[in-house]
């Protein structure tokens, strides 16, 4: 059996309370307060399993403050020469269809928003993540960055429609794209903003590979302001939060690599701690549990340090 709660999300999403640490100021209540709820929760379903029952809590991902820097790297390409924005109203346009998205969110019952987005889903894309695609010049783009900044795709001939980079120049191109984000720093302090950029092969495998984006930034979190430098050797670009796109959203908080995992049960070994785990590791230490056999093309690995040595030995 399994449960989801979306809350946590959400309330994090609008409700992070910046620098302030001391969770026992109001400025954490509603963080406080659903956790409380959800502990609640966790109190009662415990009492209703028995002793042979395994309890994980897990988390899909961590929770800081926002990260308004990741949001330059398309105006930052756009400086560079490499992407160029529309002059026709596109941007416009799109944050109109954003006010648009946010307002019908109000207004409109919620039992009815999902019916809606799957029944307009051309609407919903032009709302949600279409702004990006009208506002951009593609005849004159090779690159850009997805909205949240963590990733970047090139505008590829024969995956993009009207792409513009030749297969040819697809590994040239992507390498320099590296070497630009690589070396972004804070234009306030000089310290550099980026921890790692991996090539998608270095990450994903299989059969639609090919659809994950090009280059996967590690943005170093700590280090991030409001802006980006990069430093052409000649005059150094700098680009600002008045150049970057605003968000429609009231968004105070943003998604972290480091998230949460808590396993309680009788394999599993009291007191101790699992070291680099991984969210993908969760799948198949569940089959381990289930004693069923981990298909060999399963990404991820067996979280054994969990668990009594008796477990282990038996398995």
């Amino acid at each position: 059996f399994m449960a989801v709660f979306v809350a946590t999300d959400r309330v994090q999403h609008y409700w992070w309370p910046g620098r302030c640490t001391d969770v026992e100021a109001s400025r954490w209540t509603p963080i406080r307060e659903l956790l409380q709820r959800i502990d609640s929760f966790l109190g009662a379903a415990l009492a209703l399993v028995d002793d042979s029952t395994t309890v994980f809590v897990v988390s899909d991902h961590g929770f800081g403050g926002p990260r308004p820097a990741t949001r330059c790297l398309n105006p930052l390409f756009a400086r560079l020469g490499l992407l160029r924005y529309r002059q026709d109203g596109g941007q416009l346009r799109s944050q109109v269809w954003r006010h648009l998205l946010l307002h019908g969110r109000r207004v409109i019952p919620s039992r009815l928003q999902a019916p809606l987005a799957r029944a307009l889903p051309a609407l919903r894309l032009r709302a949600t993540g279409g702004g990006l695609v009208s506002s951009l010049d593609w005849p004159h783009t090779q690159v850009f960055a997805s909205p949240s900044g963590i990733d970047v795709t090139l505008n590829l001939q024969g995956r993009q429609p009207g792409g513009t980079v030749s297969p040819e120049d697809y590994h040239h191109l992507r390498d320099h794209v590296r070497e630009i984000v690589v070396n972004l720093t804070d234009p306030a302090t000089g310290v550099r903003v980026v921890r790692a950029v991996r090539r998608c092969e270095e990450l994903y495998s299989g059969p639609y590979a090919d659809q994950a984006p090009d280059l996967l930034i590690e943005w170093e979190d700590d280090a991030l302001t409001d802006g980006l430098r990069y430093c052409t050797g000649q005059e150094p670009v700098v680009v600002g939060p008045s150049e970057s796109p605003r968000s429609t959203e009231r968004a105070l908080g943003d998604h972290r690599a480091h998230g949460v995992f808590i396993a309680s049960g009788p394999q599993i070994r009291a007191g101790g701690t699992v070291d680099g785990a991984r969210i993908y590791d969760i799948a198949p230490t569940i089959l381990h549990l289930q004693g069923r056999a981990v298909p060999e093309d399963m990404d991820g690995r067996v979280l054994d340090g969990l668990f009594v040595p008796r477990q282990v030995a038996e398995h």
